[in-house]
């Protein structure tokens, strides 16, 4: 009869510690969601605000005819970036 106990006793650690376990896991995977999408705003954030810089770096010196390609393609490729990124969120998001 004590063998059943300790037995009963070791099962029921066992799925406490597993339990535990998955509910830390589950904490973990919650955080890290979070943290991911607090990264992506702060990154889209930033590409959004060089897109304008350059966008109207691009226009001052196109309007001052000094070379404007620079500008204006590192504007466009923050602009298709944020577009990507953006596109990217909600594909994971549906999942």
């Amino acid at each position: 009869m004590d063998e059943d106990t300790e037995d009963a006793k070791a099962r029921e650690r066992r799925y406490e510690e597993e339990r535990y376990e998955e509910e830390r896991q589950e904490r973990i995977r919650h955080r890290n969601r979070v943290s991911g999408r607090i990264a992506l705003w702060i990154t889209a954030a930033a590409l959004v605000l060089l897109a304008y810089d350059s966008a109207t770096a691009a226009l001052a010196a196109h309007r001052d005819d000094r070379p404007w390609a620079y500008p204006l393609v590192l504007a466009v490729t923050c602009v298709a970036a944020v577009v990507v990124a953006g596109a990217w969120s909600l594909a994971r998001r549906r999942r």
